[in-house]
């Protein structure tokens, strides 16, 4: 049929517990028998000398495409995910843990790439590609509290893989007819895949984080948004993933507060100013599911979660208004319902807010972590605050934070020949990013004017001779290409 087909090495399902020479050779003896053109290697088996695997493929005769497979763990042996600018016995390797159809996953995968990409010396090159990951273009939920973006959000997916030098492995099934017809302009359009697959002596890299202005002073109390995955940032071994929906969640994006032992930072929305004001109150609400049950006869330290008011610009604690008893009496693996609401009720505060303030939930693991639903079908976390009513704004002090950009989303770019760049602008919040002012000597770019080609619509080129704005909407990227004049 002219298809090239590879082969899965060191599966999860049966993975080998002992290293042994015997099981190498006769992985590589049968890969050439069975007549294979490449090889996936996972991380779950002993079998994980990158070097030593490639050495016999080499002594096979035959030439196959490797994929690492060890999920973006950088160690100093020879298992490592993460070559050198002397090493790299392999085609392409995962920067990442394994990608699923949840909204955010595929963009929490696109950051794991950024350290292979240094400006001078990026470790993603040829013959050696930094893949956070098969696509899921297709198959994303929509964010749903924009629940039209299903489209533009799966394009959004399929450009940063191009502009990144991904590969482009398709992670859907080709047979459901639907479901492809769906896609094919994204998948098929052949500008983009000429970005991703043109070298021009970078695999491209992210140029600007676009911050949205904090939750500003209102008479009345403001709302944080907690209801979509862009709202939040987690660290600490966190991540947003999908998983159980009910009435109040869609499922499409739970927080997830890492490994046992850990502490997760998540940090709400993008702070809170109140310049001339004391915040004076906050009111939240969050569900939960514990990781597993213990054993008949075993007592495990349940996860506590404590609810802090932190300096935006430092991360320092400024007040911890609220530390929740050990949650778990209800437990992943014996899943009927999530928690019901953990109420936050934070009264007489009294902080300045001069500043902007961030709310942070920690969550220590202890013994057992937590899955948290962001209750996009209901009020998120139903944040609330309110300022001092008492309070005077401070003399020529403006009270509201303004900003040209509302959302929040990233510029990536990607070198293209001929002095030509690809520029993608991802807007992964609920908001539109207005007016994002597009700079050219941000992108090394210094001719004296540009064509300027949208990949999605190349039937509407405009020409520059100057940075230029651009409006994109929630869960919607533009991808654009600008060549010299």
């Amino acid at each position: 049929m002219g298809l090239s087909c590879g082969w899965y090495l060191n599966g999860c399902k049966c993975g080998e517990r002992v290293e042994k020479l015997i099981n190498y050779q006769g992985d590589i003896r049968s890969l050439h028998e069975f007549n294979f053109d490449g090889v996936k290697i996972d991380g779950c088996g002993r079998q994980r000398n990158q070097t030593y695997y490639a050495q016999l493929m080499q002594e096979s005769g035959k030439n196959y495409t490797i994929e690492n497979c060890h999920w973006g763990d950088c160690t100093s042996s020879d298992d490592s995910s993460c070559p050198t600018q002397e090493w790299c016995p392999f085609n392409w390797y995962r920067t990442s843990g394994d990608i699923n159809s949840g909204a955010m996953s595929w963009f929490e995968n696109l950051q794991t790439t950024i350290k292979f990409q240094d400006y001078n010396a990026p470790l993603s090159q040829p013959g050696c590609w930094a893949y956070p990951d098969m696509l899921e273009v297709g198959r994303v939920a929509a964010p749903s509290s924009v629940a039209s973006s299903f489209l533009t959000w799966n394009r959004a997916h399929f450009a940063a893989w191009c502009i990144v030098s991904a590969p482009l492995i398709l992670g859907l099934d080709v047979t459901d007819a639907p479901a492809l017809e769906a896609i094919l302009d994204i998948i098929g359009n052949k500008e983009a895949i000429k970005v991703n697959q043109q070298w021009a002596g970078h695999p491209g890299m992210l140029v600007d984080n676009i911050i949205a202005p904090p939750t500003p002073y209102a008479p009345g109390g403001a709302t944080i948004p907690s209801s979509s995955a862009g709202d939040f940032d987690v660290s600490g071994g966190g991540s947003i993933r999908s998983s159980r929906g009910d009435e109040m969640s869609s499922g499409a994006a739970n927080i997830r507060t890492g490994n046992p032992g850990g502490t997760a930072t998540i940090r709400i929305g993008t702070g809170i100013i109140g310049k001339g004001h004391k915040l004076a109150t906050l009111t939240m609400q969050f569900r939960y599911v514990a990781g597993y049950t213990p054993p008949a006869g075993q007592t495990k330290h349940a996860p506590v979660v404590t609810i802090q008011l932190q300096d935006e610009a430092t991360g320092k604690t400024v007040s911890t208004v609220f530390t929740s008893p050990p949650l778990g009496n209800f437990s992943y693996d014996h899943f009927t319902q999530y928690s019901p609401p953990v109420l936050v009720r934070a009264h007489n505060l009294d902080l300045d807010n001069d500043s902007p303030l961030v709310l942070a939930m920690v969550v220590q693991n202890n013994d057992r972590n937590l899955q948290i639903p962001v209750d996009d079908l209901a009020a998120g976390f139903d944040i609330k605050v309110t300022w001092d009513a008492a309070a005077a704004p401070k003399a020529n002090q403006q009270v509201d934070a303004t900003s040209g950009v509302f959302g929040a989303g990233q510029l990536w770019a990607k070198k293209q020949p001929g002095g030509a760049s690809a520029a993608l602008l991802i807007n992964h919040g609920s908001q539109p990013i207005n007016n994002y002012q597009v700079n050219l000597a941000m992108l090394n770019l210094t001719a004296a004017s540009y064509n300027v080609t949208d990949v999605w619509n190349v039937t509407k080129p405009f020409t520059t001779t100057g940075n230029f704005q651009l409006t994109v909407a929630p869960y919607d990227s533009a991808f654009l290409l600008l060549t010299p004049s």
